[in-house]
């Protein structure tokens, strides 16, 4: 039997399911999508929306050279990618 799982860590058992699916069913009304609060890390800047993300491919030595160069500085690699980016790319 498959285990669910939400964000937060809480097990799902079938009663849960049962209840969410009844819930879907029923329908949501447009303003109770768009007024839930955001979910996710507060905004890099301090703002109040998301900050921006960008996907990017690598081959896979400098995959692993940015990873081992985050965990010399013992920050994530997301960290020091912006630290690295701050450095070489203007923003004024």
């Amino acid at each position: 039997m498959a285990k669910y799982v939400t964000k937060s860590g809480k097990v799902l058992n079938d009663a849960d399911i049962e209840r969410l699916a009844d819930e879907a069913e029923l329908g949501y009304e447009h303003h109770e999508l768009i007024s839930q609060p955001a979910r996710g890390r507060p905004a890099l800047a301090g703002g109040s929306g998301p900050s921006p993300t960008i996907q990017v491919r690598l081959d896979v030595e400098l995959d692993g050279a940015l990873r081992r160069e985050a965990a010399k500085q013992d920050i994530s690699l997301s960290e020091y990618v912006r630290s690295v980016l701050r450095k070489h790319v203007p923003t004024s």
